[in-house]
This record gives structure tokens, sequence and C-alpha cells, in this order.
């Protein structure tokens, strides 16, 4: 009698643990995910259009990531936007990137850039690639841009400009899944686990009070 109790109670407890992890599974499915990419607004209009007047040239400098959070052995792409938004042509220009130390990344590109001029509306884009090679939480530092407002060096101007900071997360490496299945394996040991505990709480109930019954 007590067996068939228990095994009728595991059905009822097998059914109601796959209930509340379907709920689980579609409300997970219809949670937002929030972004990991860095969001700076870019100007929309014609950069031409937007050419501040002024007595000396003036560079803007933005860097983004294509993605804040990676695992251990991902990359991150860096690009930094230089514009000149003013009507004067900028000399001399030099970009230094900031590195990481070796033992945190490898990087594909190089730290320092320069360009012998940037001329007024002019677009300048640098792109390269961090490796992860150790966990933890990183800040990548302003990209610094130098320059000169003119090739004569007796009345030449210096001017510097710096970019925002970028913010990187590096996960502990996790099983070898596919970015597509990540989601759903993710999902499934999620419904797993509620099921199994649910299961186990039950049973745990049952048998006190089926025990209780019988003595």
């Amino acid at each position: 009698m007590k067996r068939v109790i228990l095994r009728n109670q595991w059905k009822k407890t097998f059914l109601c643990g796959l209930i509340i992890g379907l709920f689980v599974l579609l409300a997970l499915e219809h949670v937002p995910t929030a972004s990991a990419r860095l969001s700076i607004p870019l100007k929309t209009a014609a950069i031409n259009q937007q050419l501040q007047k002024g007595e000396f040239p003036e560079l803007s400098v933005v860097k983004h990531v294509d993605k804040n959070q990676t695992k251990l052995g991902g990359s991150f792409t860096i690009t930094i936007r230089i514009v000149n938004y003013s009507n004067k042509t900028a000399f001399n220009v030099s970009v230094t990137e900031p590195m990481f130390p070796s033992w945190a990344f490898d990087m594909i590109g190089s730290s320092e850039y320069h360009y012998d001029r940037i001329e007024p509306g002019v677009e300048q884009l640098i792109t390269y690639v961090l490796i992860s090679k150790t966990s933890g939480n990183f800040t990548l530092e302003p990209t610094v841009v130098t320059y000169v407002d003119t090739r004569d060096v007796t009345v030449q101007h210096t001017f510097t400009a710096v970019s925002n900071i970028v913010d990187l997360t590096v996960l502990p490496k996790g099983p070898n899944i596919p970015g597509k299945f990540q989601a759903l394996f993710e999902s499934v040991m999620l419904f797993l686990l509620i099921f199994v505990g649910i299961g186990v709480v039950r049973l745990i109930f049952l048998k006190r009070s089926v025990g209780a019954g019988v003595s």
C-alpha cells in the first residue's frame, strides 16, 4: 500500500515539475536580454554638415567594442573612431592606445598610429582585436590623440583629445557549446534543476506523511 501511494505521488510530482519547468522556460524565452554592446550615440547627419567653425582644429575620439563580455579564450573587437568636426586641418596626428599586460590579453593590431593630417570632415577608423587569456573584470583606458594646428613649429599649438573608457568582462570557460545552442543549454539545465528540486522536496514530505499514516 505504501509503495502504491509513493508511486502515485511520484507521478503527480513529475507532472507538477514538468508544468512548472515549462512555464519557467516560456518565461525565459520572453524576458528581454540586455545588450552587451557598449552603446555610444553616433552623429547620424553628414559630417560635412556639422563642421564647427573655429580658429583651431578639433578632433572627436570615440571607442567602441563589439561586446562587453566573453568567455575565457574569446575575443573583443575594438574600434576607435576619429573625426575632424572642425573646419581646420589637424596635422601630425598621433594615436596611442593603452595596452593590457601580456598575461591578460593577446593583441592583434598595433597600439600606436600616426596620420600626417586629418582634413575637415574626414573620419579615420582603427580596429584591433584583444584575445582573452585570463578571467576577470578589466577597464580599457582612454585612447589619447595628440595633434597640432600647423606645420610651422614656431607658431603651432598642440592639442590632446581622449576617448571614453571601455569595461570588459571575461568569464571562466564553461562547456564548449556553440553560441546558438548556449541559451537552450542553460534553459534545459535550469529546467532540470527546478524539476529535481521539486521532486526531492515532495518525496521528503510524502515519505513523512505515509510513514505517519502507517504508524
